[in-house]
């Protein structure tokens, strides 16, 4: 086993990158909502109108980067799913770069098992088949910081550092403490690159793409960071510092993260390695820095994180396997099946909306609550709701949705073909919405599962 791990590095991360899409592909039917939809519509507003505008308004609230990038993937598979194409690639290089990052600072039998460890972690594939812009926010940030410990033994690495930093930022603003991290780390250790003239364009690379959108807001609106602002301030309901301890006992939850295992083993692996890696902490630590004090607390927000965590836990790993410890295979087994029955359960009621629906029928599982909130059972409910109205729906009909950005996103590879999607109310469109209407109206359809979905046939 020793043996493998050491030499077949490239065949754990092929074998990494196929489980990785077999457990992204039953998540990828169900077509994206929320910020992910508007990103993509965002994404046709550059490429076609060469403006950052949604339905012609100048638009704020989201950083470009991922719309711009996301957009050609929904040119060939519809804004519906083009972004979670887009992220599953991302999800993919992740993996390679969490191979190189935990053999540099690993045992090179550690560096294979990091990246089936991260595959586990429901969370990290859940937010592909979303298409959250925290999967390649993450991507950037991890190959910009291995260009900068490339950077230490050649100068060169630091321009291409600078160019993924400054991309990263633009992604998530998350990114800002880790260059603030990084840049001082750059001035109190690497005394003798501060002088040269490579290091320092790289530094100014990191700036240029915010600088560049504070600018654009500044002149559109006269202002910036309003809207992060008034987010800040609608969802802020305690101290700072209660909000801080808060959303530290939430990250740290092994149902927020790892789940228990893994997280065990990491947990174990930043005791034994965590004084001589302190570099590496540090910056996980970076990532997570606007995570652990902003008053909105999400799995996603902790994935940037994964990466930089999840070494110490493949090395963990791998010292207990290369142990001598009595019943060491007995254990493992165990372990193994623990490992395997929380990430198959994990996955089934957070990713597959289909599966957690046989939860809620099943008596086995009454103790959960029938909606567990930010999971695919709403995406799931939906889902029934377009199948229904595929199968059932008049030739040459129409469908009303309220919300613009899915009317305008599902207008294509939603529903059939011969299905108008529509914003605006009229009597003779069938209507998709969560929510009952107020008149007396029977919905034609109901989800069977929370939360419902419901279809209303038109008006004759």
């Amino acid at each position: 086993m020793r043996i493998v791990l050491r030499n077949t590095p490239f065949l754990f991360l092929v074998v990494a990158c196929i489980l990785l899409f077999v457990l992204w592909l039953p998540g990828a039917r169900y077509p994206v909502v929320g910020d992910s939809i508007l990103y993509s519509i965002l994404g046709e507003s550059i490429w076609t109108q060469g403006t950052y505008a949604l339905f012609g308004v100048p638009y704020e609230s989201h950083l470009p980067v991922q719309a711009f990038l996301a957009y050609p993937f929904a040119l060939v598979f519809g804004h519906a799913w083009g972004i979670q194409v887009y992220a599953l690639l991302c999800g993919m290089l992740i993996l390679w770069l969490t191979f190189l990052l935990v053999r540099r600072h690993f045992s090179h039998s550690a560096a294979p098992v990091a990246p089936l460890l991260l595959i586990l972690s429901y969370g990290f594939t859940y937010n592909m088949t979303q298409g959250a812009v925290d999967v390649p926010f993450t991507l950037f940030m991890v190959a910009g910081y291995l260009c900068y410990e490339n950077a230490s033994q050649q100068k060169k690495w630091y321009v291409l550092m600078g160019i993924l930093l400054g991309i990263g930022c633009l992604s998530r603003y998350n990114g800002v403490p880790v260059v603030l991290f990084l840049f001082g780390h750059f001035l109190c250790t690497r005394a003798g690159h501060r002088f040269a003239i490579t290091p320092w364009i790289g530094w100014i690379l990191t700036g240029i793409p915010l600088g560049a959108w504070t600018l654009r807001n500044y002149f559109v609106w006269q202002q910036q960071g309003s809207a992060y602002e008034a987010l800040y301030q609608m969802n802020a309901d305690q101290s700072f510092l209660s909000q801080f301890f808060s959303n530290v006992l939430f990250y740290i939850n092994p149902l927020h993260n790892f789940m228990p295992v893994t997280f065990g083993f990491v947990c174990v692996g930043l005791f034994l390695y965590a004084r001589q890696k302190i570099f590496l902490v540090q910056t996980a630590i970076a990532a997570l820095a606007i995570a652990l004090v902003w008053p909105v607390e999400v799995v996603r927000y902790g994935i940037p994180a994964y990466p930089f965590f999840i070494g110490f836990g493949a090395q963990a790993l791998v010292d207990w396997y290369q142990s001598n410890l009595r019943y060491k295979f007995v254990i493992g087994a165990l372990g193994l099946l623990c490992l395997l029955g929380t990430t198959s359960f994990s996955f089934c009621a957070y990713n597959y909306g289909w599966c957690n629906a046989a939860m809620d029928r099943s008596a086995v599982f009454s103790f959960l609550p029938p909606f567990l909130g930010i999971t695919s059972e709403r995406q799931h409910s939906m889902y029934e709701a377009i199948v229904y109205i595929n199968k059932n729906a008049l030739f040459n009909s129409s469908v009303y949705l309220s919300d613009p950005a899915l009317a305008h996103g599902y207008a294509e590879r939603v529903f059939r073909s011969d299905i108008r999607v529509t914003n605006d109310a009229h009597s003779s469109a069938y209507v998709l919405t969560d929510h009952k209407r107020d008149d007396a109206a029977f919905p034609e359809y109901a989800s069977a599962n929370l939360p419902h979905w419901y279809v209303y046939a038109p008006s004759l």
